[in-house]
């Protein structure tokens, strides 16, 4: 795996979803499911994944997406989530291994809303997540692909519950609407900074765009990426379209992928696959394309992000009056003219208020509590704080924080 991983451009697989509809998967059923059900389906997946190592894949994705416990009760199938990971992820195990390449995986959205748009809290999701995450493990991969992402929220509860269980790399990925951002309004500079700061290995964006629509999201990020962190690029063969027959049809040939897609690598991109409309011969194009990816790295140290857009926090910033975090933190945040807002734990409890706050908060935010009620807010801000010199902290119990969650330190 070190050696993949070392590669200067990893070849990640293509497209599962619309390979399984292709093999008769039927909508509305569980992909899972479907796929256990009856021998011949499990060979589909195989002989797909085998498709992808031969074409040369470097890391192939289980076919896990939707198997976690939120996700599988929608079909009152949430008992099997042990069962259903171990068994899928055994299938592209045993062709990673033969193919001398690596497992990733592969683990997308729960489909909850989280606090307070929701009723699922933080820790909900991360327990679902952290569950499925220990299958897979069982299961022998190699890595984690979460991928799809729809809100910074979810991704982060996923790799901290990873965290919780392994170091082994992870690669997040999102997907964006139209105007570039996330459906919660996370633009890619954000996503990407904050993933870093998390230790994510891997980051970048899949599905929904095509590898021309995907162009934009990697220019903004040109001299804002974090030194440390890897830029990944699966995008759709094109837009999706409606067929003859009201089928989705991604009608992106694959020498028309392979161009677009250089350019992408060009833009930075280091580890570059398909999503839908994709099979093995646009990842025997990518495979076989000799352009090399140039990253423009930037020192991150500095970056502070409230989830959606990335501040340089530097020390002629105004520092707020430290407000309490608790019932008036809204509006303490509403009537504070600072640069950088003061937020201070006074219990580990206390630190929803902060989450309930986040979506007001658009500058720089500093914390200061002690180490249990820091702990607790890092976990559950979306995005990358400020840690305060003035928290009441052992140097062992800063360098705790430091490593689980990177914040910004003046």
């Amino acid at each position: 795996m070190n050696d993949i991983l070392g590669k200067n451009k990893i070849i990640l697989d293509g497209a599962m979803g619309t390979r399984l509809f292709a093999a008769g998967l039927k909508n509305g059923e569980c992909p899972e499911r479907w796929i256990l059900s009856d021998v011949s389906n499990r060979a589909a997946v195989e002989q797909v994944q085998t498709g992808y190592a031969r074409a040369g894949s470097d890391v192939l994705y289980t076919p896990t997406f939707g198997a976690n416990r939120a996700a599988l009760s929608k079909y009152s199938l949430e008992e099997n989530v042990r069962d259903y990971n171990l068994s899928l992820a055994a299938v592209t195990v045993a062709v990673a291994r033969e193919h001398g390449i690596c497992a990733a995986g592969d683990m997308s959205s729960t489909g909850l809303f989280m606090q307070p748009m929701g009723d699922a809290s933080f820790d909900d999701i991360k327990s679902i997540y952290r569950e499925q995450a220990e299958y897979l493990l069982e299961a022998g991969v190699d890595m984690f692909a979460i991928e799809t992402g729809l809100s910074l929220d979810e991704t982060r509860a996923a790799v901290l519950a990873v965290r919780e269980l392994s170091d082994k790399p992870i690669i997040a990925t999102f997907t964006l609407e139209k105007a570039g951002r996330t459906m919660s309004g996370n633009t890619p500079e954000a996503l990407v900074t904050v993933l870093w700061s998390l230790g994510v290995e891997i980051a970048g964006f899949n599905c929904s765009q095509g590898p021309c629509e995907m162009k934009e999201s990697f220019r903004s990020l040109a001299g804002r990426l974090p030194e440390g962190v890897r830029l990944a690029a699966k995008p759709n063969a094109g837009l999706p379209h409606c067929g003859a027959d009201g089928e989705t049809v991604f009608d992106m040939t694959c020498d028309d992928f392979a161009r677009e897609m250089r350019e992408l690598v060009l833009l930075g991109a280091s580890a570059v696959g398909g999503c839908c409309g994709t099979d093995d011969s646009f990842i025997r194009l990518l495979a076989e394309d000799k352009t090399e990816p140039h990253p423009v790295y930037s020192d991150a140290s500095h970056f502070a992000s409230d989830g959606r857009t990335v501040f340089d926090v530097d020390l002629s910033m105004s520092v707020g009056d430290p407000m309490v975090c608790g019932e008036q933190l809204i509006d303490g945040i509403m009537s504070d003219c600072s640069d950088i807002l003061n937020v201070r734990l006074e219990s580990p409890d206390s630190a929803m208020y902060l989450a309930q706050a986040a979506m007001y908060i658009n500058r720089p935010l500093m914390l200061e509590g002690d180490f249990a009620s820091l702990s607790e807010a890092l976990k559950l801000y979306s995005g990358r704080a400020v840690l305060s010199g003035s928290s009441s902290l052992t140097e062992d119990e800063r360098q705790k924080l430091i490593k689980s969650f990177n914040p910004v330190i003046m």
